[in-house]
């Protein structure tokens, strides 16, 4: 659902993933796996990592290399996650 070829889909899968205490491994991976992938809107998926970023020492780098991101959006959901 997080790669759906339909933006509001893509966004309701990560609405309900971040609003889970805990994220499965399984969901955790699918939303790493989003962050260099070359749509903006699906980079933007992050947000649902919320505070479990820290999870995985490689998600942390991940979402510091997206704050340069040429889209803002991108940028705002690498802040939230990492905040």
């Amino acid at each position: 659902m997080l790669t759906h070829v339909r933006l509001n889909v893509r966004e309701a899968a990560a609405e309900v993933l971040g609003r889970q205490d805990k994220l499965s491994e399984v969901s955790f991976q699918a939303l790493i796996r989003n962050l260099s992938n070359g749509d903006p809107s699906v980079r933007e998926v992050v947000r649902a990592l919320g505070g479990q970023v820290v999870r995985l020492e490689s998600a942390v780098l991940a979402l510091i290399e997206m704050l340069k991101d040429e889209h803002p959006g991108v940028r705002g959901a690498a802040i939230h996650a990492l905040e």
